[in-house]
């Protein structure tokens, strides 16, 4: 059994404190973990480049598309004197406010798209990392045709990010409120997102292992120190730019070892 599988058990049954940490670092060690394992690397390569092939549409359609939308909600106000002057401050504010929701609504439909899209991909490299961490030959789940377990895996992936779609954007939609809204939305967003992440990325795993998508809630909620902190970490990286391109896959070797000493006693 490879260490850092063995790590993340023992983190499980530890204190909060230690799966917070265990959770937050998952992501660099995943790295390291794949430096060590080059043989992962085709693996890696082609998820990498759907992340970033889809963020670059889908930034760029929602980015020159955000004064139309602003200009459909609220046409841009005409200067004839001092409140017009006003109306045009406001006014940009709310542009900024479109242009940042734009950004954050990339990094949802990357999430969202990219899991859907790369999900074979996905599965492919969580395997090979399974069969490494355990010192293994096969790790195959229940038999099933390789196109059953496909539509499965996709329809997995399509319904837990639909799901997550459909909480984040109301949740974007609290921007619009002064104050109060803005950081409200950014905790409710951090929340979720960390929670969704987890599940996206360790959900290869515990479908192989035949796991219910019920037991899966179950799982990544009743380990949330742990689980959380591994999603939080993952969220942020995916901020970074470039390594946000690279960050899926790695987050795919995280919760590859995640999965596994979360479904194991």
């Amino acid at each position: 059994m490879h260490e850092l599988l063995e790590d993340l058990k023992q983190a499980r049954r530890g204190s909060t404190i230690r799966q917070v940490t265990r959770g937050l670092t998952l992501p660099f060690r995943a790295a390291r973990f794949l430096k060590e394992n080059k043989k992962l690397v085709p693996f890696v390569i082609v998820p990498a480049l759907i992340n970033a092939v889809l963020f670059a549409i889908s930034a760029y359609l929602l980015l020159t598309n955000a004064g139309d939308i602003v200009d459909w909600l609220w046409e841009k106000p005409v200067v004839d004197g001092l409140l017009s002057y006003l109306l045009i401050v406001l006014w940009y504010f709310v542009y900024v406010l479109c242009l940042l929701a734009a950004v954050v609504l990339s990094y949802v439909v990357v999430l969202v798209a990219g899991g859907i899209v790369a999900s074979p991909f996905h599965d492919f490299l969580s395997e090979h990392t399974e069969r490494i961490l355990r010192g293994v030959d096969d790790v195959s789940g229940p038999d099933e045709s390789i196109v059953g377990d496909l539509l499965r895996s996709i329809g997995s992936s399509a319904f837990i990010g639909l799901m997550y779609a459909s909480l984040m954007l109301p949740i974007l939609l609290l921007n619009f409120i002064p104050g109060i809204g803005n950081v409200t939305s950014t905790v409710l967003s951090a929340c979720v997102s960390a929670f969704f992440v987890a599940l996206e990325y360790t959900d290869p795993t515990l479908q192989r292992h035949g796991v219910k998508l019920r037991d899966k809630f179950g799982l990544i909620w009743d380990n949330l120190p742990l689980t959380g902190s591994f999603g939080l970490g993952t969220s942020l990286l995916l901020w970074v730019p470039l390594m946000n391109f690279i960050c899926m896959p790695i987050a795919v070797i995280g919760g590859t070892a995640l999965g596994i000493a979360l479904e194991e006693d």
